[in-house]
């Protein structure tokens, strides 16, 4: 059975799928009808202005996560990247949308609103998919935390993406109406951000996995007693095993022959051919 502490760290984990699901659905919803209907750009570079920094993001995610975890190693938390990335998307959401002027200065100063939600999403997104690793022990766990989060990115899928076209469209779908739009995406991001940042899923102390245990000493090399030779002691045992009297090794490498000169010496050793 759960316990309430398993609960609420679910719980505020699955919320920073506010964020993912802000990201995700509002862009592919309203950008490409606010540049060419209440903009008034042609569809060429409305498509340009939506797909560049969609690919950005892919292309960055992975650096994000090689940031994020170089401090994490440092800091031990990764709260930074999730504030800050969470923050700065809703920042250039509302931006994105702020609709300042219309033609194609008003799809530029989009498209830069959108660059920069999407470099500020892929360091939370990095950030936030490595957090089951730092929270939990138990694979088990860990899929539970990654299973609330698909949850909820479907759910805020559903009611962001219901929410912020009905709003959009409130005024004609006009600037204002726009504006506003942009406001509640905004506001639905940093909510998500901030609810992970300083919720139940940075406030959790941090677990600490058990130390491998040392390595074993080398053993040391094993020394074979020599095997006896037929002359020894022990093969005058009845019956003698065969490995005690083995043969006497011969000796490597043979002396060489005896010259007649070294045939007179005392101390040759060499052999004389019989």
């Amino acid at each position: 059975m759960p316990t309430p502490s398993s609960v609420r760290l679910r719980i505020g984990y699955a919320c920073g799928a506010l964020v993912t699901g802000a990201f995700t659905t509002l862009p592919g919803l309203l950008l490409l009808p606010y540049l060419t209907d209440t903009l008034g750009v042609g569809a060429a570079l409305a498509g340009c202005v939506v797909l560049i920094p969609k690919a950005w993001a892919v292309l960055l995610t992975p650096l994000a996560g090689r940031a994020g975890d170089r401090t994490h190693a440092r800091r031990g938390s990764r709260r930074r990247h999730i504030l800050t990335g969470g923050l700065g998307a809703a920042a250039g959401f509302a931006a994105m949308l702020a609709g300042v002027t219309d033609g194609a200065a008003g799809a530029a100063w989009t498209g830069l609103g959108f660059l920069l939600t999407a470099t500020a999403f892929a360091f939370f997104q990095a950030a936030y998919a490595a957090l089951p690793a730092d929270l939990a022990d138990s694979p088990r766990e860990r899929t539970r935390l990654v299973g609330g989060r698909v949850a909820g990115i479907a759910v805020a899928a559903l009611t962001i993406g219901s929410a912020g076209p009905a709003i959009a469209d409130a005024d004609g779908g006009s600037l204002a109406g726009h504006r506003w739009a942009g406001l509640f995406g905004a506001a639905v991001m940093a909510a998500g951000a901030l609810a992970v940042a300083f919720g139940p899923a940075h406030t959790r102390p941090a677990h600490t996995r058990p130390a491998a245990p040392p390595a074993p000493p080398p053993h040391p090399a094993r020394r074979t007693a020599p095997t006896p030779h037929a002359g020894s002691p022990c093969c005058a045992r009845s019956p003698p095993s065969p490995p005690c009297c083995a043969p006497r090794p011969s000796r490597w490498p043979p002396p060489a022959a005896c010259s007649p000169r070294d045939r007179t010496s005392p101390n040759t050793s060499c052999t004389t051919p019989t």
